[in-house]
């Protein structure tokens, strides 16, 4: 049984169909939540109030905004049928061993605001999807391809020989990310909180690609590495297609004009 929590992660689970039942604490009134409850009654799924204690108990925390649910099982992805889906266009993202949950949520939302056609995530040694990944998520989640993998140096070695060009977000990298072709195929990867990638995992790495910043600051937080990179590759798509990069354009983003697809 999967719990998520926090009105924005609660909304696009509904919208997305995965959502058994919501939880919702019977004393808050507020335009949001009610939203939330009118949505969920039009797609006909069931409605339990508690109080807050009761709602707060319920799923370990206190930071739920009055709302919780439980979902149905995630739509994951077997490794080799998201590998066989890519085009020689796509996107896609490794991570080895994120285990902080809200860096992971971060990362992810980063993945669908982005277009990446594919989030590839090792079994063990990663944050697993628990409501603090959802909520720092926001709901993106449900728009995501995810393969969880059992090894994660095998599934580069996979996307190699489907012709992508496996780049390593390192701060010793030999490349400036904002110097690299990003237009084809290409998979990233990004390393731990800590310690960044494996050895094993650099070494697979077609090229290591380092995020220029000041002296002052030794690294950047690897959730915002992932917004930086997917940004960068975004951008450069944008202007091979002669797009039009300018205000307005991150909230009608979509997969296909990432992509370049037509």
């Amino acid at each position: 049984m999967e719990k998520i929590f926090g009105i924005n992660p609660v909304v696009e689970s509904i919208k997305k169909g995965i959502v058994e039942e919501i939880f919702v604490d019977k004393y808050l009134k507020n335009k949001r939540l009610m939203d939330l409850i009118e949505l969920a009654r039009r797609k006909h799924i069931k409605i339990s109030y508690l109080k807050k204690d009761d709602l707060t108990t319920f799923f370990s925390t206190s930071h739920h905004q009055g709302v919780g649910a439980i979902l149905r099982e995630i739509n994951l992805f077997f490794e080799d049928e998201l590998i066989e889906s890519l085009s020689e266009d796509s996107v896609v993202v490794l991570l080895d061993g994120i285990t902080d949950p809200h860096n992971l949520g971060a990362i992810l939302r980063s993945c669908a605001a982005f277009g990446v056609d594919g989030v590839f995530i090792p079994k063990r040694k990663s944050a697993s999807f628990s409501g603090y990944v959802w909520k720092s998520s926001a709901g993106a989640i449900p728009y995501l391809r995810i393969s969880l993998v059992t090894n994660l140096s095998r599934t580069i070695s996979k996307l190699k020989e489907n012709f992508f060009k496996v780049v390593g977000a390192h701060t010793e990298g030999n490349k400036n990310l904002f110097e690299c072709n990003l237009t084809k195929g290409v998979a990233i990867v990004l390393g731990s909180e800590g310690k960044g990638m494996r050895k094993k995992i650099v070494e697979k790495c077609d090229e290591l690609i380092k995020i220029p910043i000041g002296r002052n600051v030794e690294s950047l937080n690897v959730s915002v590495s992932a917004g930086i990179f997917l940004y960068e590759v975004m951008k450069q798509r944008y202007v091979k297609n002669k797009k039009d990069i300018g205000v307005g354009m991150g909230t009608d983003l979509t997969l296909k004009k990432v992509s370049g697809k037509e």
